[in-house]
C-alpha cells in the first residue's frame, strides 16, 4: 500500500441514497476510499428527510457524497448543510450510470481529498475533470 499525503488521504464519506448503495460504494472501497452507504446506517428508511441525515451524517465528521442536485436549491436542506458546516461533493448529471459516477468521483479523487482538508459549510459539483464550488458562491 502507498504512503499518501495528508491531503491525499481519505477522511470517511457518507454515500446517500441517490448514489446507490451498491456500484459507487464498492468502486470508492475497492480503491481505498472508507465509505459508510446510507441502507446501512438508515436501514428501512427510504424516506428520511435529507436535512435529517446532513445534520447526523456531518455532525460524525463524515463526507457527503450525493446525486441530488436539488439539496443546493431546497431551502431546508440548503440550512442544513449551512448549519451543520457539512462538506458535500455532489453530481449533478442525472443520466450516469454507477459505473460513470464512480469513475467520476474516482477521476476526482485527488482534488476532493484536498478540497475535504478544509472545514465547510460547502457543496462542490463534480464535473468529468474537475470540481465548481457551487455553494457559499463566490461574489
Amino acid at each position: 500500500m502507498s504512503k499518501r499525503s495528508p491531503a491525499e488521504r481519505p477522511p470517511e464519506f457518507f454515500v446517500d441514497r441517490s448514489l446507490g448503495s451498491e456500484i459507487v460504494p464498492t468502486l470508492l472501497r475497492e480503491a481505498g476510499w472508507p465509505v459508510q452507504v446510507m441502507a446501512d446506517v438508515y436501514p428501512g428508511l427510504d424516506d428520511l428527510e435529507d436535512d435529517v441525515w446532513i445534520a447526523e451524517a456531518a455532525a460524525s465528521g463524515l463526507v457527503l457524497l450525493t446525486k441530488d442536485k436539488a439539496i443546493r436549491r431546497n431551502y431546508k436542506e440548503h440550512e442544513a448543510v449551512r448549519r451543520a458546516a457539512a462538506r458535500m461533493f455532489c453530481i449533478a448529471s442525472g443520466n450516469l450510470t454507477g459505473e460513470q459516477m464512480g469513475e467520476r468521483l474516482l477521476t476526482n479523487e485527488k482534488r476532493i481529498f484536498a478540497r475535504c482538508q478544509t472545514p465547510g459549510p460547502y457543496i462542490y459539483s463534480v464535473l468529468s475533470e474537475g470540481l465548481d464550488l457551487v455553494f457559499p458562491r463566490r461574489p
